[in-house]
């Protein structure tokens, strides 16, 4: 799949427009972090087929459109910017 043309073409023209907007590009890092802790939540009785130690999220970063490692996308942007409302 990460070898298709088409899905490379793709993922640049999702990787360009998330960097080229900074609100895009935050609501993006606020959806990749909600979307882990969404995961890392579900019923023990699941953890087994949907398991966080083994999901790749290096790959779950870029099908938000994040470049960067998903370490340096830190904390929430959305939640800070109601602090400070």
């Amino acid at each position: 799949l990460y070898r298709d043309p088409v899905y490379v073409k793709f993922q640049k023209i999702v990787f360009d427009l998330v960097l080229g907007d900074k609100a895009l590009h935050r609501l993006a890092a606020d959806a990749y972090r909600s979307f882990l802790r969404a995961y890392a939540r579900y019923p023990v009785a699941i953890r087994t087929i949907f398991n966080l130690k083994v999901l790749h999220i290096g790959h779950v970063a870029d099908s938000f459109g994040l470049k960067e490692k998903p370490s340096m996308i830190g904390k929430s942007s959305t939640k800070e910017h109601f602090k400070r409302q």
